[in-house]
């Protein structure tokens, strides 16, 4: 036994000692990583601002993700002043009081990833910009770039997106109203279309009940969708159920409100701005956290109850009151309104 333990301590010996304090790092990394998705922003924060002060990179870049990427930001967030959030979410070393976000510090040591991030949010249509972070392993955080293509880019631009094959499943629809035949309300019908995936259905301005849910799915819960016997509910409600991008929603209505979990998760898709709201449930970054295992969490799931639960107007008024969320479904206003009083 004591020969075995010499042979031990030889090992470890001839580890560099920079070696094994990394591999301590990217330990609590991962245990870190697992509080946050068990939606847990008091114990994991602290903890990845310490790591990323180690100079511990993937917590600098979740991180700096994560301070603009929360969407549904949780009670503990939103009480932080803030310069408490600053203290938490940036670095000052060799930095004025207001700090510097770790995307700046990791672009001044080159990090491609880090680049490609503030590139991408110039307000300059550029497919490059969208290119460099797919190929990076970012595909969900090129909404931004991509749609600038889509809307102010010239054709040669839009056809070379077209041609990098680098557009989010979700967005899909974006650009298929931008190149398809001009007509009133042509996001809302291309959501429409996309989420029925029926060929055969009459989905135009003629049609008074695809108006009311292509008016839904563009603008959410202003605009409302009509009586609840739309002929299209039907598609949005197997949408909601089977699309992985939007799996959050689902899941959070069938885990707290099974009874009416339908109604619930129409009602927060129409919360989260309607369809191209609901598909911006996203990883901060991909590459330290993929897609997958954040959609399946419950911090994802929280998330998008959360925003849904403090959507506003421009005016700054909650998007519904708790008595018109309680008309569609009665758990989730009551959920919702836990939420509000936080």
């Amino acid at each position: 036994m004591r020969l075995f333990f010499r042979l031990i301590v030889a090992c470890l010996l001839q580890i560099p000692t920079n070696v094994l304090a990394e591999e301590n790092l990217s330990e609590r990394f991962e245990v870190a990583l697992e509080i946050w998705l068990s939606d847990n922003d008091k114990d994991s924060l602290p903890e990845f601002a310490q790591l990323a002060g180690l100079g511990h990179r993937d917590a600098q870049l979740f991180l700096a993700r994560l301070e603009h990427a929360d969407l549904g930001p949780s009670a503990y967030r939103r009480g932080l002043s803030a310069r408490e959030s600053r203290k938490l979410f940036r670095t000052f070393e060799g930095t004025g009081p207001l700090g510097r976000t770790w995307l700046q510090q990791l672009a001044k040591e080159n990090d491609p990833l880090a680049n490609a991030f503030l590139a991408s949010r110039i307000a300059v249509p550029d497919p490059e910009r969208v290119l460099a972070l797919a190929e990076l392993g970012e595909l969900e955080a090129t909404h931004y770039a991509a749609r600038l293509v889509a809307l102010y880019g010239d054709q040669a631009q839009k056809q070379t997106l077209a041609e990098m094959g680098a557009i989010a499943e979700g967005l899909i629809p974006f650009f298929d109203f931008l190149e398809g035949e001009p007509e009133p309300l042509a996001h809302g019908f291309s959501a429409l279309r996309h989420v029925a995936a029926d060929p055969e259905l009459k989905i135009d301005f003629d049609n008074q009940e695809a108006r009311e849910m292509a008016n839904y799915l563009a603008f959410g819960q202003q605009f409302g969708a009509g009586s609840n016997d739309n002929q299209f509910r039907p598609y949005v409600d197997d949408w909601l159920r089977t699309a992985d991008y939007v799996r959050p929603i689902q899941a959070y209505c069938d885990q707290n409100c099974p009874l009416d979990s339908s109604d619930c998760a129409f009602m927060m898709l129409g919360l989260s701005d309607g369809y191209y709201g609901a598909i911006r449930l996203d990883t901060p970054t991909e590459t330290v956290l993929p897609q997958s295992r954040f959609l399946g969490s419950l911090r994802a799931q929280n998330m998008a109850m959360r925003r849904a639960a403090l959507a506003r107007t421009d005016l700054w008024e909650f998007v519904a009151s708790i008595g018109e969320i309680a008309e569609v479904s009665e758990c989730l206003a009551a959920k919702i309104e836990e939420v509000r009083a936080e």
